[in-house]
């Protein structure tokens, strides 16, 4: 190691992935994996990873979304025990589904485009607004462990096929079905920064 130019050296086996890792404080972590499963003669190897400065703004707005009426159908309460990661899980699980009943009426043409439409919203609204959410609260959890303090705001919203309190009760429940995928993130890391008033949901 050279402190002045960051310059790591590293003797590895052959034969062997290895996984390199950078870190900085104030910059995001970059990761590279160097496979060594065909090599067999010693040589030298220069891998070079850049580190962005860390914004937490870079990751916003995260947009999600549920399935008609979850969490909870039906129900009057404001709060659900749900996580995000379940409904999302079950939403996706009914592709298929909405895919048939989405282009049943369809021929031709017509249904083609019906059906890339829709695949377009599962991979990449609702399964990219997944991924964002993933990569956020790592985010998140990396500017709280640099000292930050933050409050987030979680919006919730629904369709207009119900009436207005109905609605309401929904959206709040998709709030709190979000705050409670990041209450249980890696064991429930963000709970200790609630409690000490670091981070306000």
């Amino acid at each position: 190691l050279n402190e002045l130019d960051n310059k790591y050296r590293f003797y590895l086996e052959n034969g062997s992935k290895y996984e390199l890792e950078a870190t900085k404080f104030g910059f995001v972590p970059e990761k590279e994996i160097v496979d060594l499963t065909e090599i067999s003669e010693p040589t030298m190897i220069a891998r070079k990873l850049y580190l962005d400065v860390f914004d937490i703004e870079d990751y916003m707005p995260v947009i999600v979304y549920f399935e008609n009426a979850h969490p909870n159908p039906t129900s009057k309460s404001i709060n659900t025990d749900k996580l995000y990661g379940e409904l999302y899980d079950s939403f996706m699980d009914k592709k298929m589904d909405y895919l048939k009943s989405y282009t049943r009426k369809k021929r031709g043409q017509a249904k083609e485009d019906a059906e890339k439409k829709l695949d377009s919203f599962f991979e990449g609204e609702v399964a990219g607004g997944y991924d964002k959410l993933k990569r956020f609260m790592r985010a998140l959890k990396k500017e709280l462990e640099l000292g930050r303090s933050l409050e987030i705001a979680i919006k919730g919203y629904a369709s207009p096929l119900a009436d207005t309190k109905y609605n309401l009760a929904l959206g709040q429940r998709r709030v709190s079905s979000i705050k409670n995928e990041m209450l249980n993130y890696e064991g429930g890391i963000f709970r200790e920064y609630v409690r000490n008033g670091k981070l306000i949901l």
